[in-house]
């Protein structure tokens, strides 16, 4: 009889943490904040991005000069919004192809959280209905490439264990190693094509938790620029570029 009660009580115990696990990892993390745009608002934003990348990135780089570009948490926000529309702006894009690449791996409405060092990946996964986040630090070496760390990852508010992060990870990094090769180095309008947006994030997904990239961005022949410094403070982040040479 005693030992009854004991499994009765144990068994109790396990559905109350069962209960609270399910709660922490169902839960939407304050810091899940996706832009709602319509089509017409993603539009503007991808025209919007379109004239930064001329103004930030391309104009300075013809004149040859040291140029910080800032970037909002919530600009960023809309930006990941947008990513078919800006996509479709850029020469060889296709309209419809990040929506279709997220929902092969049952993933929607990305978002990112900054604060102050970190910046945190939050993705909301289809199949589960659950809210996954991974939170990452971006660290530029002497040698001047850049190792992405990964620092933690969650469903809900539940932290999740650190081997089934490298698991999933390399995962990712699996699938995203096939979209970087072969390498193209440049075109030849003042805007970086499609699939170079699809290999330049190729690139970062292969950086979390492997080895460290260079970090120089194409925009055209002989108009490349270099990443020096990344400054991340909460809800922006600072980033600090100079002209790179045509053999970086």
């Amino acid at each position: 009889m005693r030992l009854a009660k004991i499994l009765a009580g144990v068994v109790l115990l396990l559905g109350i943490v069962a209960g609270v696990l399910y709660v922490l990892a169902s839960a939407v993390p304050g810091d899940y904040r996706p832009a709602d745009l319509t089509h017409r608002q993603r539009v503007r934003v991808a025209k919007r991005f379109i004239q930064r990348v001329v103004d930030d990135f391309h104009e300075p780089a013809e004149r040859r000069r040291r140029f910080d570009v800032v970037l909002g948490e919530d600009e960023f926000n809309a930006y990941l919004a947008s990513m078919d529309e800006i996509v479709a702006h850029l020469p060889g894009g296709d309209d419809g192809q990040v929506r279709r690449a997220l929902a092969e791996s049952q993933l929607a409405d990305p978002s990112v959280a900054m604060s102050a060092g970190e910046i945190a990946l939050l993705v909301r996964h289809t199949g589960y209905n659950k809210i996954l986040t991974l939170r990452l630090r971006f660290e530029l070496l002497d040698s001047g490439r850049l190792r992405v760390h990964l620092r933690g990852a969650r469903v809900g508010r539940l932290p999740v264990p650190r081997f089934l992060v490298d698991r999933a990870v390399q995962a990712l990094r699996t699938r995203a190693a096939g979209a970087i090769a072969p390498d193209e180095r440049s075109n030849g309008g003042s805007l970086p094509t499609g699939q170079q947006m699809r290999r330049l994030t190729a690139r970062i997904v292969l950086a979390i938790g492997g080895e460290p990239i260079v970090p120089v961005l194409g925009l055209r022949k002989h108009k490349r620029v270099r990443l020096t410094g990344m400054d991340l403070t909460d809800k922006a982040v600072v980033l600090h570029f100079i002209p790179a040479g045509p053999e970086e």
